[in-house]
């Protein structure tokens, strides 16, 4: 799938192809932490999450803009923690939401 095939949704910079992400499943977490968010009701991702999970899961940068209450600091914090859990002794991770 193309980024533009999904309206309102436009991604630019990207090389290569994009595949949103339609099942929190289809994350590489820890079997715990996939309990965690089915017990939260965290099963389909909101349209900020579908894509801005798999550009952040591939190490890239990522500017995502989204209406409050979209989905916006999971869609950073999920795959960052993962990243973050792959890193021995790593202990620092950024994230700056701005207004």
């Amino acid at each position: 799938m193309k980024p533009e095939d999904d309206i309102g949704v436009r991604v630019t910079g990207w090389n290569g192809r994009l595949e949103p992400l339609k099942s929190f499943e289809e994350l590489p977490f820890h079997k715990g932490f996939k309990h965690l968010m089915d017990r939260e009701g965290w099963r389909t991702p909101t349209r900020i999450q579908a894509y801005a999970i798999p550009i952040v899961l591939k190490n890239k940068g990522l500017i995502g803009v989204s209406a409050t209450g979209s989905g916006k600091t999971l869609a950073y914090v999920l795959p960052m923690s993962y990243i973050m859990s792959k890193i021995p002794n790593s202990k620092t991770l950024v994230l700056a939401p701005t207004r």
